[in-house]
C-alpha cells in the first residue's frame, strides 16, 4: 500500500540566483526505493529548516506540510 511508504531521504534544490530560473523543489526517496519530485516552492513565501523535516512522512503528509506552510505565510 503506497500510503505506508515513508520518506527516508530528501533534497531541497538551491534557491536560484536569477528570477528567470526554475523555482527550487523538494525531491524525496521513499522506503520502497522510488525517488521523485514532490513539489516546487517559492522561497520568498516558504522556508524549510532542513531536509530532515520530511523524513518519516508519507507523500501525503509531506504535501500537507507544504500546505500548512503556505497557509501560515498567508495568515501572518
Amino acid at each position: 500500500m503506497t500510503s505506508d511508504v515513508m520518506i527516508i531521504k530528501t533534497s531541497i534544490s538551491k534557491t536560484p540566483s536569477s528570477p528567470f530560473s526554475p523555482l527550487p523543489s523538494v525531491s524525496a526517496t521513499f522506503s520502497n526505493g522510488v525517488t521523485k519530485k514532490l513539489f516546487s516552492f517559492n522561497p520568498d513565501e516558504t522556508q524549510f529548516d532542513t531536509d530532515n523535516e520530511f523524513i518519516g512522512l508519507t507523500e501525503q503528509e509531506a504535501g500537507n506540510l507544504m500546505f500548512e506552510k503556505n497557509i501560515s505565510f498567508l495568515n501572518p
